[in-house]
């Protein structure tokens, strides 16, 4: 059973899902490069405009069930699962910048181990999952679906509106 997950990146994406996990018991590690936002979600403090998550970041803070850090590795080391979810802009050329996601995913490999499960929550175009993050992980020298799992979640939150939206699609029944 999932008891431990890390989100990296904690945008208007990132935040509100590490906090929405954390409200439900999972113990969270929220990763980001940026210690003045680290610093904050640690002291309760959100820095997002998104109705409802102010007084949710404070309370899993307060409860314990988040922590944020600058350290990934450390953070992956310790979970289950990690949902990656940092920025893809757009470049000038209209291409997506994989620099973030890079990044991410090299932090990832250093902690990476026997069953974890690596989700990409960003925005990417088809098969940057397939031909850009499996061969990155594979240099860890663990096999992807044998010792360790790499799933893509396509983003579908919208500013502001990211605590409504989760918890919508978290009641939303399943037809098959």
């Amino acid at each position: 059973m999932l008891n431990t997950l890390t989100v990296v990146g904690l945008g208007y994406v990132g935040l509100p899902t590490a906090v929405l996990f954390a409200s439900r018991g999972f113990k969270v590690f929220g990763v980001d490069v940026d210690i003045a936002r680290v610093h904050a979600i640690n002291n309760g403090r959100c820095y997002i405009h998104e109705p409802g998550l102010a007084d949710m970041l404070h309370d899993v803070i307060s409860k314990g069930a988040l922590k944020a850090t600058t350290n990934a590795v450390e953070a992956v080391k310790e979970s289950e699962a990690v949902i990656i979810a940092v920025p893809t802009p757009l470049k000038n050329d209209l291409l997506i910048e994989l620099d973030y996601l890079k990044s991410a995913l090299e932090a990832i490999k250093m902690g990476l181990h026997k069953g974890l499960l690596v989700v990409i929550e960003s925005t990417v175009p088809p098969r940057v999952t397939s031909k850009f993050a499996k061969p990155l992980l594979k240099d860890s020298g663990l096999k992807v679906e044998e010792d360790f799992y790499l799933a893509h979640v396509p983003e579908r939150l919208a500013p502001g509106r990211a605590i409504e939206e989760l918890l919508k699609l978290q009641q939303m029944p399943l037809r098959l």
